[in-house]
């Protein structure tokens, strides 16, 4: 395959493929990329002011994040299209340090999930 072709005032140049292999572990990376996020879940675990937070994709896990606080408010974060009504969980904590959950709710769910939070 000539990579250069000049012919009627047009220039074209084409790109060698890469080798078999390097594609298909190119697509293979890419899906992986793509599918192990969607079967993660985060873990919020509460204890005497303090709250621990990690979000767990079963293949990785991100790292431990520890929060100390002496009050805590929780808020809701509407997120995506306004039709589909979710949003993610923000806690605030009374050093003005913040944590924004990534995993999209519908709403009333959330606003439900604060009225119990704060009755724990």
């Amino acid at each position: 395959m000539d990579q250069i072709e000049f012919k009627q005032n047009q220039l074209i140049l084409r790109v060698k493929k890469s080798p078999l292999l390097g594609r298909i572990l190119l697509y293979l990376i890419t899906f992986l990329s793509i599918a192990l996020p969607l079967g993660g879940f985060e873990l919020i675990q509460f204890g005497n002011n303090k709250l621990t937070y990690v979000v767990d994709y079963h293949w990785f896990k991100d790292k431990v994040k520890e929060f100390d606080f002496e009050n805590i408010n929780y808020e809701v974060k509407p997120m995506g299209y306004e039709e589909d009504n979710k949003g993610v969980l923000v806690i605030r904590f009374d050093n003005d340090k913040l944590l924004e959950t990534v995993t999209k709710i519908p709403i009333s769910d959330l606003e439900s999930l604060i009225i119990g939070l704060y009755n724990i």
